[in-house]
C-alpha cells in the first residue's frame, strides 16, 4: 500500500513541476513577444510624457517650475522615473515658461548617430492667457514638439 501511494504522490509531484516549468517558459515567451516593442527610445518618450505631467503638477502646486527634476512629485500608478531607456538620466532646460526635456541617447553625449541620436520634448508650462497648463485644458496644445530624434533644440523651431 505504501509503495502505491509514494508512487502516486511522486507522479503528482513530477507533474506539478514539469506544468510549472512549462507555464513559466511559455509566459517568459508571450512576455517577450508582447513587450519586445519597447526600444529605449520608446522607453524615453514614455519617460518623458509623465515628466511633463510631474512638472505641470508641481508648477501649479508651487507657482513654479521645478529647479531639478528631483524635486517632482510622483504621480500614483506611474513610473515615475528621471531616467531615459538606456538608465541614464533625463536633462531638464527651462528657458521663460519653455521646459526641454533631453536625453542624450545611449552614449549620454550631444549629437551622435543611431542609438546614440538626442531625444528632445518642448512644451510651454503656460497657457497663452497665462495661468500654469494642464494637459486637459481645452485647446492647450500637449507639446510643442513631439519628442523625436534629433541633434538639437533648432531642429525643432518653425
Amino acid at each position: 500500500m505504501k509503495s502505491k501511494r509514494t508512487k502516486i504522490i511522486i507522479y503528482f509531484t513530477v507533474g506539478f513541476i514539469v506544468f510549472g516549468v512549462a507555464g513559466y517558459v511559455l509566459l517568459t515567451l508571450v512576455m517577450k513577444a508582447h513587450f519586445s516593442d519597447f526600444t529605449p527610445d520608446s522607453s524615453t518618450t514614455t519617460a518623458m510624457y509623465v515628466l511633463k505631467r510631474r512638472i505641470l503638477h508641481y508648477a501649479k502646486a508651487n507657482n513654479t517650475l521645478p529647479t531639478s527634476l528631483d524635486e517632482l512629485p510622483e504621480l500614483e500608478g506611474f513610473n515615475n522615473r528621471n531616467t531615459d531607456g538606456w538608465g541614464l538620466k533625463i536633462n531638464m532646460q527651462i528657458d521663460g515658461t519653455e521646459v526641454s526635456l533631453i536625453s542624450y541617447g545611449k552614449d549620454n553625449e550631444p549629437g551622435g548617430e543611431g542609438a546614440n541620436l538626442d531625444l528632445i520634448a518642448i512644451f510651454d508650462a503656460k497657457t497663452s492667457s497665462g495661468s500654469w497648463a494642464d494637459e486637459n485644458d481645452e485647446g492647450y496644445p500637449s507639446w510643442k514638439t513631439l519628442p523625436k530624434i534629433r541633434w538639437d533644440k533648432t531642429d525643432f523651431q518653425q
